[in-house]
């Protein structure tokens, strides 16, 4: 969400108009915001991973599983970036509240992260979203990973989610960005 909310305080505050005039690429400001969301992830998946580890938490899977794992959470959380700098550059400024919209597909609180949402109990024709959203099929991949178990077919879908997302909202900021500040 920091990217959300970044690209809509820079927006309204006129840096983007002074990077504008700057000899570099437009997609610089956008890969700039992102890579240092990604920076911001990764150092918190260290702490997060570190503490785990003093409080006795540990892995039931072997080293590469688990760089994989952890390399899964990371391309997500990337790719789900440049979703929220699609939001933030749709918003009209930071006062929009721009990290607070989510589509209902990618929205955390239907996925298999939620306990309290008991999707197994949902009907038939209401299963499939939360089990099959983008957050529930990274989340079966890196329990998969870091268990020890089957992953492939989670991996896969995760990735190919993961690929979908970025490809989709790279274009869609890419064109927002464009047009807020020609």
């Amino acid at each position: 969400m920091t990217t959300s909310i970044g690209l809509a305080q820079d927006l309204k505050s006129g840096i983007i108009d002074r990077f504008r005039s700057l000899p570099m690429a437009r997609s610089a400001v956008l890969a700039g915001r992102t890579l240092a969301d990604l920076s911001r992830s990764l150092l918190s998946l260290a702490i997060m991973i570190g503490l785990g580890l003093l409080v006795g938490f540990h892995f039931h899977s072997d080293a590469g599983s688990i760089i994989a794992g952890m390399a899964l959470v990371i391309t997500f959380g990337y790719a789900f970036s440049w979703l929220y700098a699609a939001i933030g550059l749709a918003t009209k400024g930071p006062r929009d509240r721009p990290g607070r919209r989510h589509p209902p597909l990618l929205h955390p609180d239907c996925s298999r992260a939620t306990p309290s949402c008991p999707w197994r109990r949902c009907p038939a024709g209401c299963r499939a979203s939360p089990r099959n959203q983008p957050l529930s099929v990274t989340i079966a991949a890196v329990r998969a990973l870091l268990e020890g178990g089957p992953a492939a077919h989670w991996v896969w879908q995760s990735l190919a989610w993961s690929a979908g997302i970025f490809i989709v909202f790279f274009a869609i900021s890419l064109h927002l960005y464009r047009n807020n500040t020609s």
